[in-house]
């Protein structure tokens, strides 16, 4: 993570959040794997203390006076806020919570705690909800079964900025919130699975400080940390499911015809192959080995194959890049980029933002070769100085 010196910790508001994930194989095969699926696990999550900053994640389970409740304030010391109709955890002010308190909450709410088995969004446009989906199975094309709730990291966060005016603690009102860093770094470079993580941000913010729109598709976008540019992850193609080396094949009216899997329109152009062809790289991948993954595989002789994907739309889920979301700093004072939350100009003065951590299956990186992979990822947030 970066840091801008004491002086700048004093004038700004500093959160961190760090997911470190490692690996978990169970035997499996890749992300697609026949039968099981390949894991990332991650081993803690925590928030920094940060001065004036108050942290808080949506309690919503229907009492706060239970025994869930209750043993969680005892073993993290949160107090339960009831902010427009809606209950919150907070820690008290300056303070984060720690790695254990994000593991029960997360545990308790039914999301991963410390394995991630890669999913996907299918089609994905900045403005969207996020609808995830389970990983395709060999023979069935359609990718359309929702993820569990398990297999994905949720945390819906709020946040709370205090200042002292006449010696009374107050709320501060209208204020961005921004993430000022973003960092996946894997474990062992000749692993590198970090490519296919994926933050899908989601703020309730709709104005800048400054009382201008926030666009919509500012509001809800996927971010990529270790994307040097905004793009695409293309959701749709041949792969090879069952790991023999070729493209997967079904039975079609008595011949075997190659499956294209995922989300595109048109209808695939087929050619009955006369032989075994060399590896193909119709994906894109930039492999010129002999050395097979999901994406990369052959043709296999007497099956009807797909050459190239000419006719056929196939479907993206758009990305943004770090350096789109984030600010320009001077002075203590932020300019540009995507706040990620803004608190509200009344007198609850709360930001919210929900942070859906998956693992994308469609990006090239998640192959057999990466299973024990890990990596962390660290997010920063600041604000202007109070």
């Amino acid at each position: 993570m970066k840091t801008r010196g004491i002086n700048a910790i004093i004038v700004s508001l500093v959160g961190l959040t760090v997911l470190s994930l490692a690996g978990s194989s169970l035997g499996t095969l890749a992300w697609y794997a026949y039968s099981t699926r390949a894991t990332a696990a991650y081993s803690g999550t925590a928030v920094r203390k940060t001065e004036q900053l108050q942290i808080g994640l949506l309690w919503d389970y229907p009492s706060t006076s239970d025994a869930t409740a209750t043993k969680y304030k005892t073993d993290f010391g949160v107090t339960y806020e009831s902010v427009n109709e809606k209950t919150y955890c907070f820690m008290p002010a300056g303070q984060g919570f720690s790695s254990s308190a994000i593991m029960a909450y997360l545990n308790m709410h039914g999301h991963a705690t410390n394995e991630l088995p890669p999913l996907t969004s299918n089609t994905y446009a900045d403005g969207s909800a996020l609808s995830l989906y389970e990983a395709p199975t060999a023979g069935y094309k359609n990718v359309n079964t929702p993820a569990d709730s398990s297999h994905y990291v949720e945390l819906p966060f709020a946040f709370r900025i205090h200042t002292t005016i006449n010696s009374v603690d107050t709320l501060v009102r209208n204020r961005d919130i921004w993430l000022t860093d973003a960092t996946a770094v894997a474990h062992d470079a000749e692993k590198d699975v970090s490519e296919a993580i994926r933050i899908h941000v989601a703020t309730d913010a709709t104005t800048f400080e400054d009382g201008s729109t926030l666009p919509v598709d500012h509001r809800k976008y996927i971010l990529n940390p270790t994307a040097g540019a905004s793009g695409n992850t293309v959701v749709a193609g041949l792969l090879d499911l069952n790991a023999d080396g070729y493209y997967d094949y079904v039975d079609s009216n008595g011949d075997q015809e190659e499956i294209v899997y995922g989300v595109y329109t048109g209808d695939p152009t087929t050619v009955k192959s006369v032989a075994d062809s060399d590896y193909v790289d119709i994906n894109g991948t930039g492999r010129s080995d002999d050395n097979r993954t999901t994406f990369y595989a052959r043709h296999r002789e007497d099956v009807y194959v797909v050459n190239n994907y000419t006719g056929l739309t196939m479907s993206t889920a758009h990305y943004l890049c770090f350096d789109d979301v984030k600010p320009v700093e001077h002075n203590g004072i932020f300019s540009g980029g995507y706040p990620i939350a803004h608190t509200s100009d009344d007198a609850n003065s709360i930001a919210t933002t929900t942070l859906k951590v998956y693992l994308e299956g469609w990006d090239h990186c998640v192959i057999d070769d990466v299973i024990n992979a890990g990596f962390n990822l660290g997010l920063q947030f600041e604000i202007n100085r109070v």
